[in-house]
């Protein structure tokens, strides 16, 4: 198959001319994407995409054999939007974050809600799912999009586990089942029959399987558990085996757990064990159609041959080193493509597998390109007690290595369990843009280099892995690349908590340090529920035994007094993952503090004013503090 490149004969994306002459810095890395998302209706009429023609989230929606004027989405007033995909072939859903100052019998808590919104394509008409039903929890997750009802889905909500029928044109839900305590999740298949539930006893730390096709069967069961050793990916083809991902001492990556009998096997693909990936499914079938994982970028490989055909053609094609197929129609003629190289931002099509072409619909930032962005590549180096970090190193515009030295800015990621890759950073590229070579190491703890990695991060949380990124500057200084008089740090969210840990530990070449969304008290933090606190403790520590002294070593709020560097704090008023109250407490205390508050903004930054914002702020830090000669 030969994929023909074309051109839409309806215009999807038109370029704003504000956007197209972008000249300062702000305004070429601080707008949002234009195009942050695309999906293809199930039936093939219509395209959402997601645009942002007013500097925020909304959604354009496009009927494809028509030239009228799409509809604009916009959220409801108060609300963000997170993303959206196609229930069915009339209706868009749309995941949106709510801000509230709720007043509860603990006081006044600020939370963020989490909630669905169902927009009829026909009628025109948005209605939030579950809206006779309130609760301050997430009311977002789908058990199944019941295909063979296309005006309803299956939804679970509440602090118990509850099942209810959802109305997609009404936004009512009615209790299907209310389901034991300790259930943690049940398995339905597309059609809503239920074949599986997961229980997790916290307390007598107790992880079982219950088989539920003919009536409730224990199948499988773990002793002496505490964080559930698995997730739920789906069920097999068959539907005699439950598809989940393992994460323990024991077992890591996808395998089967039998519904007959509970015994477990690691999934294959042509008699090889495929090993720690996620999967990849078709949310209308439930079938597993391949695995993603991620190497300089994130990258799929599909057992359906058909989808494989057409990625490794659209590689080809559009000259990508990372294609996703990200959504198709149920008779799959049509598919959303995007395709990503290292360091450039992401452009989406549209696959007709008919007619063998693709077409531009739009891309995340279609005014840059490879000339006005720094080169992005690989820079592993050893940590002082020899493990091997990966990290990835962003020059300015036109530079190499062989130019340096250069200033450096050190820019750890948050998670901690996550990782940086090689694909456009918007916030790691103004800065390169602005004169700064900028490494993002990806510390012990990191995820996506195996348990072994991710572990050594345990305990470590304030010692190793931030010294891990101080190591990098080492390297950078060494290989005369950085500038040997010092550099900042700069990161958002724990990226944020190593910048100021990393001005306690290597105070004396520290220059400044940037915290966006950072977190100053990581105790502070912890959730106490015993699924999240036996989590945060792998990295932190117990929280009841570790002795006072430990953790205010590891408690840049308790320290604010021994900061010799000048800090910056950026954060959104509106931030429930790490709140806002974490930079102001710490920004009265602090010698040398400056505090920018983002208003009307959360954890994410989604918007163009807030990004600008930060960018602008940053860059002129910086510049003070350490500036580019």
């Amino acid at each position: 198959m030969r994929i023909r490149l074309k051109f839409l004969l309806a215009t999807l994306f038109v370029l704003n001319a504000a956007q197209a002459l972008a000249q300062t810095i702000e305004e070429k890395f601080g707008t949002i994407p234009p195009t942050w998302g695309a999906q293809i209706s199930p039936n093939g009429e219509h395209l959402a995409l997601g645009c942002s023609p007013s500097g925020v989230r909304a959604i354009c929606v496009y009927e494809l054999d028509s030239n009228e004027t799409p509809k604009l989405l916009l959220p409801p007033e108060g609300a963000k939007l997170t993303g959206f995909f196609w229930g069915s072939d009339n209706h868009l859903l749309q995941y949106v974050s709510v801000f509230e100052r709720l007043n509860t019998t603990n006081g006044i808590r600020d939370v963020t809600l989490r909630r669905l919104l169902s927009y009829n394509i026909e009628t025109e008409k948005t209605v939030f799912l579950m809206r006779n039903h309130r609760s301050a929890g997430s009311m977002t997750h789908i058990d199944s999009l019941l295909v063979d009802d296309p005006e309803k889905i299956k939804m679970v909500s509440g602090y118990g586990y509850t099942i209810y029928d959802v109305n997609l044109n009404t936004g009512k839900a009615k209790i299907d089942d209310r389901i034991r305590r300790n259930v943690i999740n049940v398995v339905f298949d597309s059609h809503g029959k239920r074949y599986a539930e997961v229980l997790f006893d916290s307390q007598n730390k107790r992880l079982r399987v219950n088989a539920t096709t003919d009536g409730r069967k224990l199948i499988y069961e773990e002793n002496d558990v505490e964080i559930p050793t698995f997730y739920v990916e789906g069920l097999s083809t068959e539907k005699t085996r439950l598809i989940v991902n393992f994460d323990s001492k024991d077992r890591v990556g996808p395998h089967y757990i039998s519904l007959q009998d509970g015994s477990v096997s690691p999934l294959d693909y042509g008699g090889e064990v495929i090993g720690d990936v996620n999967l990849i499914d078709d949310i209308f079938t439930g079938q597993i159609l391949g695995y993603r994982y991620t190497d300089d970028l994130s990258q799929r490989f599909y057992f359906d041959e058909q989808f494989q055909s057409i990625a490794t053609e659209a590689k080809l094609a559009l000259n990508a080193d990372s294609i996703t197929l990200v959504s198709w129609t149920k008779d799959r003629s049509l598919f959303v493509v995007r395709a990503a190289n290292i360091g450039l931002p992401a452009e989406y099509f549209l696959f007709d597998s008919v007619a063998s072409s693709i077409s531009p619909i739009g891309g995340e930032a279609p005014w840059l390109n490879a000339e006005s962005l720094g080169e992005v590549s690989r820079y592993d180096y050893s940590a002082r007690d020899g493990l091997t970090i990966p990290a990835y190193l962003t020059l300015p515009p036109g530079k190499t290595r062989a130019d340096g030295p250069f200033q450096v800015v050190l820019m750890p990621h948050g998670g901690p369990e996550a990782r940086d890759d090689a694909s456009y950073d918007w916030l790691s590229q103004a800065v390169a843009s602005a004169g700064y070579a900028v490494l993002q190491p990806n510390f012990r703890g990191s995820s996506g280099y195996g348990n072994d990695f991710r572990n050594a991060g345990y305990g470590e949380f304030g010692g190793k892995m931030v010294l891990d990124v101080v190591d990098g500057a080492t390297k950078l200084i060494e290989d005369g690349i950085g500038a040997s008089e010092g550099y900042c740090a700069m990161g958002w969210s724990y990226g944020g908590y190593s910048a100021l840990m990393t001005a306690l530990l290597d105070a004396d070449r520290t220059k400044c340090a940037v915290s966006i969304n950072g977190v100053t008290d990581p105790f502070e933090l912890i959730y106490t529920g015993p699924v999240s606190l036996a989590y945060w403790e792998q990295y932190m520590g117990d929280i009841y035994k570790t002795p006072k002294d430990q953790k205010s070593a590891m408690t840049p709020r308790d320290r604010a007094s021994e900061y010799r560097a000048p800090l910056l704090l950026i954060h959104g008023k509106e931030d429930t993952t790490v709140t806002y109250y974490q930079s102001s407490m710490f920004a009265r205390s602090a010698p040398d503090a400056e505090l920018v508050t983002i208003k009307g903004d959360d954890h994410g930054l989604f918007n163009t004013i807030s990004r600008k914002k930060v960018i602008s702020e940053s860059l002129a830090f910086l510049e003070r503090h350490h500036p580019v000669e």
